[in-house]
């Protein structure tokens, strides 16, 4: 007898090695929930796919997927944008919703939605954006017409979801996910208790490969402070030029390292050249956390970073200019954080390496609670 196979949805494959390491964590975990069945793998419409990191990700030892494409996606026109202006955004999502879900559901992944065991949405914080939220709160909706066992893994949101979408529209679309809704953390608890209660708050899938993680050896370099930080208010490279070039006046070598070198690579491959420090993209997100752990201390304001650094037992110094990062950051109840990138003198590295000690007990209270079953 052919047992069924289990569809991933949305994975997010255009080159960011965090999702990348949450698709390895769903796949570890699916494998030991349903084990021999086939799994499969969509992913989001929107993005495109970083091939070679994909064939990168394919080497890893973890169990075997089949990719079968994306999802449908509609970009929402520009034009539309005057609803939002006069207050109408929760009536313009939820009509859109309607209509192309009943799209959606001629298509494919939709179109065989019968055909799965189950049915896993990718975790992350892919719900948050307009055009993203609409074209996965569509597919939800598309597939729950002839599949119901949907579930999601640990997942973000942001404030502004409830200013897109009506409580009364994300209820009845999140009603059809079975079990509890796990966030990854107490910020996004909060977002999400306001129209599901059965909201629990967790933590992110990657932390489940922790074990994977500590068999990595440090990449053989020298330590140096370890800048992993993505643009955004206070982390522009305008904001990173002054900053660098005070770490190097303080006597410190500083490295650059993205993981996600479609968003960040020519920013960080500007500074580099200017600045004469090293710039890293790595393929894998074992090589990032090899590359931490060869690091005196890593300032980052990705979440996934901020777990790669777990797992690399160095001190971590988030900046807090990302909703998912202040909520690990208060979750984790660590000691010393950024609000702008200017803030990282070199007598703030000094300051937080005396506190080494305290800031590793934080990071590894925090991971052996997360790693709880």
């Amino acid at each position: 007898m052919t047992l069924s196979p289990i569809l991933i949805l949305f994975a997010n494959l255009k080159g960011n090695l965090g999702d990348f390491a949450i698709l390895h964590a769903m796949l570890e975990e699916l494998e030991k929930r349903y084990p021999g069945r086939e799994k499969h793998v969509v992913s989001h419409g929107q993005h495109g796919v970083d091939e070679a990191r994909l064939e990168a990700f394919r080497r890893q030892a973890h169990p075997p997927f089949i990719y079968k494409g994306k999802t449908p996606f509609t970009r929402i026109p520009p034009v539309l944008s005057v609803f939002k202006r006069i207050g109408l955004e929760r009536w313009l999502s939820g009509k859109l919703i309607d209509r192309l879900s009943a799209q959606y559901a001629e298509k494919f992944p939709a179109s065989a939605a019968a055909d799965y065991e189950a049915v896993f949405f990718a975790g992350g914080e892919q719900w948050s954006g307009f055009s993203n939220g609409i074209t996965m709160l569509s597919v939800l909706c598309a597939m729950a017409r002839s599949n119901r066992n949907l579930s999601i893994f640990p997942f973000s949101v942001k404030k502004k979801l409830l200013q897109s979408y009506s409580v009364q529209r994300l209820a009845a679309c999140f009603s059809l996910l079975s079990g509890n809704l796990v966030v990854r953390d107490s910020h996004s608890g909060e977002i999400v208790k306001k129209f599901a209660p059965r909201v629990v708050n967790g933590a992110d899938c990657v932390f489940s490969l922790a074990d994977v993680a500590a068999d990595l050896p440090p990449a053989p370099r020298e330590e140096a402070v370890m800048i992993a930080l993505t643009a955004g208010d206070g982390s522009r490279v305008a904001d990173l030029l002054p900053m660098i070039r005070n770490l190097q006046a303080g006597g410190y070598l500083v490295r650059l390292l993205t993981t996600c070198e479609r968003e960040d690579g020519k920013d960080l491959q500007m500074l580099s050249k200017t600045l004469g420090v090293e710039f890293l993209a790595p393929a894998t997100w074992q090589e990032v956390v090899s590359e931490f752990k060869s690091s005196a201390i890593v300032v980052t304001n990705r979440l996934h970073c901020m777990i790669f650094t777990f797992f690399a037992d160095v001190p971590l110094v988030p900046l807090l200019n990302r909703e998912k990062v202040v909520g690990v950051f208060r979750d984790a109840e660590l000691p010393h954080a950024l609000n702008h990138a200017a803030e990282l003198t070199p007598a703030k590295v000094a300051e937080c390496l005396r506190d080494e000690t305290h800031i590793r007990h934080q990071m590894r209270a925090y991971l052996e609670k997360v790693r709880q079953p």
